[in-house]
């Protein structure tokens, strides 16, 4: 992170980010899963440009990428246990082959069919996240400050438990803002709200909000606030889903976490 002065007015925020590690996982059960590989890396540019002492504004340009990789793999047999599932019934269902009289022996059948290995958690993701911002402070008048803000987001993301054919692309704009009015010597009263609109989804979030402070005396403050709070479900929450398959593809179970409209 650093900071580099152009003027007296003027200044750049540079931050740089890389990670890279191991994740460990859940190990309750009874055979071991991978740890996760993660790997990060996050830059952003913020340039600031002072107007006055109270006012001014501010550019910010943000890229952040991921990389998160696990790949543990069962048998069919131990998949049986941890479902609770009969063996037998597994074996019927997801074996290759299935089992015939003429020319299989019946508890070898069972034996290879059980030891068939699928994907148990198979979590390989990455992801991308451009952001664009700008905000700037305002005081229109003596008793009065306005900061308003307007956004840009890009989202981009491939995984293997994503209910698509694995890639999601995404785009949000956003307007906010907020009106801070000093009513009296005692009485500070915030204005303010948020306006988002999703590419993928024909609908506008508005969040206001109001609210207000009173000193009563000194050290001693009165603060009330009404708002109203409404949020898109981020890529991952809207189409995530669990899906253990055999080596065909098959699927053997599928969990929907999230259907949307949360």
């Amino acid at each position: 992170r650093g900071q580099v002065d152009l003027s007296l007015r003027d200044a750049l925020d540079i931050h740089l980010g890389l990670t890279r590690g191991r994740l460990g996982v859940d190990r309750e059960l009874d055979f071991d899963r991978d740890d996760r590989d993660l790997h990060g890396a996050y830059q952003q540019v913020r340039w600031r440009h002072a107007q006055s002492a109270d006012s001014g504004f501010a550019v910010t340009l943000a890229l952040e990428q991921y990389d998160s990789r696990e790949q543990t793999r069962v048998s069919l047999g131990e998949l049986a246990t941890i479902g609770g599932l009969p063996p037998l019934l597994v074996a019927d269902a997801l074996a290759p082959a299935p089992f015939d009289p003429a020319t299989d022996d019946f508890a070898t059948w069972v034996a290879q069919s059980l030891g068939q290995e699928v994907d148990f958690n198979s979590f390989n993701s990455d992801g991308q996240r451009l952001e664009l911002d700008l905000e700037q402070v305002l005081t229109p008048g003596p008793r009065t400050r306005l900061a308003w803000g307007m956004g840009y987001l890009r989202d981009s993301m491939r995984s293997d438990q994503i209910a698509t054919d694995g890639s999601l692309k995404g785009e949000s704009y956003q307007l906010r803002g907020n009106l801070e009015w000093r009513a009296t010597e005692r009485a500070l009263v915030n204005l303010g709200g948020l306006a988002e609109r999703l590419s993928r989804h024909d609908d506008l979030a508005l969040s206001p909000r109001l609210g207000v402070n009173y000193r009563l005396g000194r050290g001693h403050t009165l603060r009330g606030a009404l708002a109203r709070a409404e949020k898109f479900p981020s890529l991952l929450a809207e189409s995530w889903y669990h899906l253990v398959s055999t080596d065909d593809g098959r699927p053997v179970v599928l969990n929907y976490a999230s259907q949307g409209g949360l």
